[in-house]
């Protein structure tokens, strides 16, 4: 069983990559020509931001206590605005992720690996702890991270095969 300092570690890594998806999802926005896409990446970008209070709250519960608190509480109370700013060589990472020229094709091949490395890391912690509280939070944010995944994908197939951006619930995609 991990002990509170490996703990701390994970959620410090896990908070990063949140921060780090956040602002990715705000560049993308702010570069994709579609409007169905910029509502895409925005509507992630909140998710990103709700994540991130979740293994803040987790974070500092660890530290002042020592234990977990349910992802019930973990997921009450006031979300921040907006992530803390990036480090500046964070922000440098995001600005290379996605360049100035990439395609909405690319942003969504970029956002895909950020959701699959997310979703892999949540897999992996809630399989290997034995802590109830850790177990469901890392379980429903590797849930999240798959939704995120499910959506970006089905956004990016039916980009790369119509030439389109995402569809509605209303309206769905024909597909063969």
């Amino acid at each position: 069983m991990k002990d509170e300092r490996a703990f701390l570690e994970v959620l410090q890594y896990a908070m990063r990559n949140e921060r780090l998806g956040h602002r990715f999802y705000i560049r993308a926005m702010e570069m994709t020509a579609a409007e169905t896409g910029r509502k895409m990446f925005q509507s992630i970008a909140s998710d990103e931001v709700e994540h991130l209070s979740i293994l803040q709250r987790e974070f500092e519960s660890l530290k002042k206590t020592g234990n977990w608190v349910n992802l019930e509480e973990a997921q009450a109370g006031k979300r921040p605005a907006l992530p803390p700013p990036l480090f500046p060589e964070e922000e440098a990472q995001v600005q290379e992720m996605i360049a100035k020229r990439a395609s909405d094709l690319d942003a969504l091949d970029l956002a895909l690996d950020l959701e699959r490395r997310g979703y892999q890391l949540y897999h992996k912690e809630a399989e290997q702890t034995d802590n109830l509280a850790a177990k469901a939070v890392y379980e429903y944010l590797s849930e999240e991270e798959n939704k995120h995944f499910a959506r970006l994908q089905k956004a990016r197939n039916y980009l790369a095969s119509d030439g389109a951006w995402h569809w509605d619930d209303v309206h769905p995609p024909m597909l063969d």
